[in-house]
């Protein structure tokens, strides 16, 4: 699956068929009012820049069969609330959740971890967002690189009824700078209201 849906900015949901195997170079980049995506668990790669640039989307369910994020991977997804890394993950990109400054919780599934290399979270609120590490393994999570996050807590991977999932956050209104509604992303500045209250301004392309 290449990029032929880079930019689409109406498109909302995907379910990605099971005869995927690798999401290409760029696929959903810049398609700001995604807000769900379902990956199979035929998909291996995710590859770079997929969800770069889509603002709308707040979970991401990386499923067990995926061995490598690549560069850019989800990077300025500001509103992405909540993601997992599995343990079949043995290869992570630089930069692949910079700019997700709306994380509040990352699981991590791997008994070791993972070496991670340049800016995997750069920009990401290391005070508010807990990293979630396998039961016995905080000291070793503390002393590597994952330790840029200020609160790191133990829990049982084993059980998944123990992962709360965070609350969706969904666009309920758009306008342009002049207060004009609009009922679809328009080229310029929009500003955009969501069902928790917040406000942003987000640049159309």
């Amino acid at each position: 699956m290449n990029n032929r849906y880079y930019g689409c900015y109406s498109l909302k949901s995907v379910n990605i068929p099971s005869s995927v195997t690798a999401i290409g170079h760029g696929a959903f980049s810049s398609c700001v009012s995604l807000i769900n995506v379902n990956i199979p668990s035929s998909v291996i790669q995710i590859e770079s820049s997929v969800f770069m640039y889509c603002t709308s989307l707040t979970n991401v369910n990386i499923p067990s069969s995926v061995t490598r994020i690549g560069d850019y991977a989800f990077s300025d997804c500001y509103f992405l609330a909540s993601v997992n890394i599995p343990s079949s993950v043995t290869w992570i990109g630089e930069w692949p959740f910079s700019g997700c400054s709306g994380l509040r919780s990352i699981y991590v599934y791997a008994e070791t971890p993972l070496s991670i290399g340049v800016g995997v979270f750069d920009g990401c609120d290391s005070e508010n967002c807990i990293l979630y590490v396998p039961k016995g393994t905080y000291d070793a999570y503390w002393y590597s690189k994952w330790g840029y996050f200020d609160n790191i807590v133990e829990f049982d991977a084993t059980n998944i009824r123990n992962i709360v999932a965070e609350p969706e956050v969904q666009e309920t209104a758009r306008y342009a700078v002049n207060g004009q509604r609009l009922t679809a992303p328009v080229k310029g500045i929009n500003l955009v209201k969501y069902n928790n209250g917040r406000v942003k301004k987000e640049i159309v392309k």
